[in-house]
């Protein structure tokens, strides 16, 4: 048995007059088809255009066999997402951006720098003074990867949280998970990475049916801020307690499956993953 996945995305403007999904407001729906082909070694009838040996219709006693009707697991099986993350650290123009990232100065920074990966090409982007919103500098269409730093603090002399923050992951889900399935028609593709003085980690998707986008990222951020709040008050404020906490935010508040992060350390990833029922946080490392 053969199978290949199509993948359908339909752009819905918020705004008829600005239709254009590079500039207007507006969601991704998406939806894939799996067409299978089985294969057979011998066959007394024909062979009919999905592969299957057609002994005669309904005379047999039970008609064509369909793709995807009834028994069968057709599902192709889905890239383990460690060796997707495995090729990205591998890649040279990857490691050159993260390396020149991932450095002194740039957390000493009033503002972030990046890039943004598009057809495998990187446009370099930074936010304004004082803010933490990366501008992009190439049309969003097919931009499915996005790599910033976190500076250490803001222009009041508040320190960041050196983890992924909660618009980090609503602009993770609307840019590069989009454009992933609708280029590539691969979730796994689309990346984000929060580049800070403490770790690095990369926002990751194994799912393959889109996320769901009904959420609130104020309710979000409410958690965040009061749960990095009681860290910081019981002067628990380490980076693996943040690291816990972040994992916690991932599971508990936002709670879409296949929503993964991941810590980078030069080649290697580790993924952390926080367990609702025993309330911890464990720490699991790809394979070399």
């Amino acid at each position: 048995m053969a199978c290949k996945r199509q993948w359908f995305s339909v752009w819905l403007p918020d705004d008829e007059s600005n239709p254009d999904p590079a500039s207007g407001p507006g969601q991704w729906h998406g939806t894939s088809v799996i067409v299978c082909k089985q294969f057979v070694d011998e066959c007394t009838g024909v062979v009919n255009e999905f592969g299957i040996c057609d002994q005669g219709g309904a005379g047999d006693g039970g008609g064509w066999d369909y793709p995807g009707a009834g028994g069968g697991d057709t599902e192709p099986e889905e890239e383990d997402p460690c060796s997707k993350i495995k090729t990205k650290l591998t890649n040279v123009q990857f490691k050159q951006k993260l390396q020149n990232l991932n450095s002194s100065s740039n957390f000493a920074l009033n503002h972030e720098v990046g890039f943004f990966e598009k057809n495998g090409e990187f446009f370099p982007t930074s936010s304004e003074p004082c803010s933490n919103f990366v501008k992009a500098s190439t049309s969003l269409n097919c931009l499915t990867g996005i790599m910033h730093t976190h500076q250490n603090f803001d222009c009041e002399g508040t320190f960041l949280e050196p983890v992924p923050s909660p618009e980090d992951v609503d602009i993770f889900i609307r840019i590069p998970l989009a454009q992933a399935a609708q280029c590539s028609g691969n979730y796994q593709d689309a990346y984000h990475l929060t580049i800070a003085s403490c770790g690095t980690y990369m926002l990751n998707y194994n799912g393959s049916t889109p996320p769901s986008n009904n959420y609130n990222v104020q309710v979000w951020s409410d958690w965040y801020e009061s749960e990095y709040k009681n860290l910081s008050d019981k002067k628990q404020y380490t980076q693996d307690k943040i690291e816990e906490v972040f994992a916690k935010f991932l599971s508990t508040c936002i709670g879409i499956d296949g929503l993964e992060v991941y810590k980078i350390e030069n080649d290697t990833a580790t993924k952390l993953e926080y367990n609702q029922s025993t309330g911890t946080t464990s720490s699991t490392p790809c394979p070399n």
